[in-house]
């Protein structure tokens, strides 16, 4: 992306009763690209590029904003192995 050439997975812990919230709050955001509602330690994971580690703290900052968030914890990419932006078709019959 140009421009956006830092990114970062947030892992976000939320109060259970308020995860819609937080998801919505979450999808809208602009340097938010992806928004992902898991199951495990976690409760949502979010995709975010930004320009800076300044936008990066913002954005941070604004996801633990978000009511309902309880937690976060970040991810920096140091570099990309393998990222697909297609879906591959199944091979496998119905």
């Amino acid at each position: 992306m140009i421009g956006k050439n830092l990114t970062a997975f947030v892992l976000i812990n939320a109060d259970p009763k308020m995860l819609q919230t937080v998801l919505d709050g979450l999808g809208a955001m602009d340097d938010v690209y992806e928004v992902y509602d898991v199951t495990g330690t976690y409760y949502a994971i979010a995709k975010i590029r930004a320009g800076s580690r300044e936008e990066l703290a913002k954005t941070i900052d604004q996801i633990g904003l978000i009511e309902g968030v309880t937690s976060t914890e970040t991810a920096i990419v140091l570099r990309f192995i393998k990222e697909e932006t297609r879906l591959k078709p199944s091979l496998s019959n119905p």
